[in-house]
């Protein structure tokens, strides 16, 4: 199996208080992405596609390692 990049554990707690927010919906409104989009990456039932990678490339204080791991399991459904 290729291996694929899934959120981290606990990034959507670090981005609420990064963002000063209470729910999954408000992150996903500072960070650009559709709710569905963030909900999806943060149960991983899809992996973060290019755009939500992006998004969250670009935030001030989180790097790759902060946000991401690499897995090497079976390939995610979809991409978000």
């Amino acid at each position: 199996m290729a291996p694929t990049i899934r959120l981290r554990q606990g990034v959507n707690e670090k981005l609420k208080k990064h963002f000063n927010c209470s729910t999954d919906g408000a992150v996903a409104k500072h960070i650009g992405v559709n709710a569905s989009t963030w909900s999806r990456a943060v149960r991983r039932v899809a992996v973060p596609g290019p755009k939500l990678s992006d998004a969250l490339l670009s935030i001030d204080g989180f790097g790759f390692e902060d946000l991401f791991e690499i897995h090497m399991g079976e390939p995610e459904r979809e991409s978000a």
